[in-house]
Formats: C-alpha cells, structure tokens, sequence
C-alpha cells in the first residue's frame, strides 16, 4: 500500500522528533528537508481554471494534461532535449486540447497555463511545514517548476518565510 503525503509528512515529523510526533523513535535525527511542490500544492486546483473554459470537462482535462505533462518531462530527459516546465506545460495543453479535439482560445490558453503559477495548497501543507520550521528543521521545495513559477506558487500561498531553498529542476536544466 502507497503511504499517503499526511503518513509521509508524519514519518518525517516523527524522524526528527518533535511533536506531535513523540511517539517514534528518536534515535535518527533529521535536520533538513526538501519537499516536492506537489506535496505542498494540489495540482487539481488549476481545474477550476480549466472548468470555466471547458464547462463539464474541467476535471478530466485536467488529468489528461497533468499526465501528459509528466509524460513529456520523462521523454525530454530520456532524449536529453531539455524545454522548462512552462514550455512543457503549454506543449501538453496543445496536444491534450487537440487530442479531445478542443479549440482553446488564446485567452482560455493563458489563463489555464496560468493556474500553473497560482496553484492552491493542500489544507494541512501550511500548517505542517510552519510545525517543522519551528522544530529548527530547515526546508525546502523542490519542483520541476521554473524558479518564478516556484517562487510565484510559494508567495501566493504565503509560505515565503517557511522555505530556506527553492530548487528548480530548470536550475540544472534536467528533470
């Protein structure tokens, strides 16, 4: 069975040992940890985004292209023809829209592309990470997203001070 992100998040809590997690072992201690973005942000909240240009559809689009985007990181890296995550993002949503044979308007384009930058955080993310920061873990969030695209997602969900490091798979140009 595949632990969910609330064990993941608790076994690391529990690691370092700290409350609320006292009841595992302290004899490992953990100092820092890097978190992917998708951990800390829910990538299904660009659905809304996609609902109101693809009324009925938004969810299921949304999986669609969400696949598909990791379908292109995962070629661009066998292949070693490097693109960030924004490139990728917007190639995916031009197949995926082609695919179900969608006509998407250049607004409805910028506007779902721009999800990618606003994504909302999952209820509990905030919370954790501001228990572990104050616990003297040092963190960080690690994402395939741009460094703007992760910097953009970390302020709007106000998590700026919780984070010492924000990496970028772009940083290295390889996913």
């Amino acid at each position: 069975m595949t632990p969910t992100r609330r064990q993941i998040l608790a076994a690391a809590g529990a690691a370092a040992g700290f409350a609320p997690f006292a009841a595992a072992s302290k004899s490992a201690r953990i100092d820092a940890i890097g978190f992917d973005a998708f951990t800390i942000f829910d990538p299904r909240s660009l659905d809304a985004a996609i609902e109101t240009h693809l009324p009925g559809r938004g969810r299921g689009f949304g999986v669609a292209w969400r696949a598909r985007i990791f379908d292109y990181c995962w070629l661009r890296t066998l292949t070693g023809a490097y693109a960030d995550f924004e490139r990728i993002a917007d190639d995916a949503l031009t197949v995926t829209a082609g695919g179900g044979k969608i006509d998407l308007s250049p607004k409805a384009r910028t506007e779902i592309l721009a999800g990618l930058k606003t994504l909302a955080p999952w209820p509990d993310s905030a919370a954790a990470l501001k228990t572990m920061r104050d616990a003297g873990l040092r963190l960080a969030c690690v994402s395939n997203f741009t460094q703007a695209m992760l910097r953009e997602n970390v302020a709007g969900a106000g998590l700026e001070a919780l984070f010492e490091h924000l990496v970028s798979t772009d940083d290295t140009k390889g996913y």
